[in-house]
């Protein structure tokens, strides 16, 4: 195979075929609607973001939603899969054309979509490009998610070896606000960090982040015009 999108699948899988026998089923205007919110997907950064916007675009355009669920989930994958450095619309369709993905009676409307589709990737090549250097050596930042739990402070501690546990009386004294955080990564080992941290603490990281825009702000307003 020529480009990245179909190199891990020279055997394909028949779901995958499937897949694409799905687009096809889609009314044309459902497909093209589609390629804009695929994009803005693709974009987003937090899983509940991703899952709005997925919903929103289900509600929008309605129709067979397993259905829809199943040509969002291979259009992101051909979004995710795109190498700027690799890939070119001549060689995606000549990949296409030696799997038989488009049925002959499909074959316009199938390559007025794919176009679309394609322009929409190469105008993102830049980005695309930017985060393929960015993020070569070490892991790439995902999401982040957080929550707030408050702990119970008691009054004493049950110890086992001393005390007999029909005689311990805990008092809740007050309550300690902890807040926990998961990072995901673009790295499966390990894909999430999670930690956790007091308020103040909190405090700190946000104050040291907004420091740190600021120095990039400052770092880029400082490049040589036309590196930027």
């Amino acid at each position: 195979m020529r480009t990245n999108i179909f190199r891990s699948f020279t055997n394909l899988s028949k779901e995958f075929r499937e897949d694409f026998d799905i687009l096809w089923q889609l009314p044309e205007e459902q497909r093209l609607a589609l390629i804009p919110r695929v994009f803005a997907i693709s974009k987003a950064v937090t899983s509940t973001e991703i899952q709005e916007l997925m919903e929103k675009t289900i509600s929008e355009i309605g129709g067979d939603i397993p259905k829809l669920l199943r040509v969002l989930g291979l259009l992101r994958y051909i979004s995710s899969e795109w190498n700027p450095l690799w890939d070119t619309p001549e060689n995606f369709f000549q990949d296409i054309a030696e799997l038989k993905l488009i049925p002959p009676e499909k074959a316009e409307e199938g390559k007025t979509f794919l176009l679309e589709l394609l322009n929409g990737l190469q105008q993102d090549n830049v980005i695309r490009l930017n985060r393929m250097y960015a993020g070569s050596l070490l892991p790439n930042f995902v999401s982040i998610t957080s929550i707030i739990d408050f702990r119970a402070v008691f009054d004493t501690v049950y110890i086992p070896t001393k005390d007999a546990v029909e005689n311990y009386s805990p008092r809740c004294v007050s309550f300690v606000p902890v807040v926990i955080i998961k990072i995901a990564r673009d790295e499966l080992k390990p894909e999430t960090f999670e930690f956790q941290c007091e308020p103040d603490t909190l405090k700190r990281v946000i104050s040291q982040l907004q420091a740190t825009l600021k120095e990039l702000e400052n770092a880029q307003s400082s490049l040589p015009r036309g590196a930027k």
